[in-house]
C-alpha cells in the first residue's frame, strides 16, 4: 500500500506576499522564518537612474518590436536558429539592451 501525506494548502512561502508588503517569508533547509524588508534610506544614484532608464527603454522597444508583424517574423526566425535564449522575449530584450550599450 502507498503512503498518503496531506499537505497544507500552501506548503512553502518564500518572498513578499504583496507588492507593498514589509514582511516576507524565507526558509533555509527545514527552518522557516519571517523577515522584515526595510525601505531605502539613500537616494538613487546617477548610475542607478541611468540603468533604470536604459531598462525602461529596452522594455518599451521590446514590446513595440513584438507587436510589429514584420519584425516579429524576423525575430522568430532568428530566435529559432539560436540556442542561448529560452524565450523569444528574452532574445528580443537582450538584442535591444545590446543596442543601448
Amino acid at each position: 500500500m502507498g503512503k498518503v501525506t496531506y499537505e497544507y494548502p500552501i506548503k512553502d512561502i518564500c518572498g513578499k506576499i504583496g507588492k507593498n508588503a514589509t514582511m516576507g517569508f524565507a526558509h533555509r533547509g527545514d527552518t522557516k522564518y519571517t523577515v522584515k524588508y526595510g525601505t531605502r534610506t539613500t537616494p538613487v544614484t546617477a548610475g542607478e537612474q541611468t540603468q533604470r532608464n536604459k531598462f525602461k527603454t529596452a522594455v518599451t522597444a521590446t514590446r513595440s518590436r513584438m507587436q510589429d508583424p514584420e519584425k516579429y517574423a524576423q525575430d522568430l526566425a532568428a530566435f529559432q536558429a539560436q540556442t542561448r535564449y529560452k524565450t523569444l522575449y528574452q532574445y528580443v530584450f537582450n538584442d535591444e539592451m545590446g543596442k543601448l550599450a
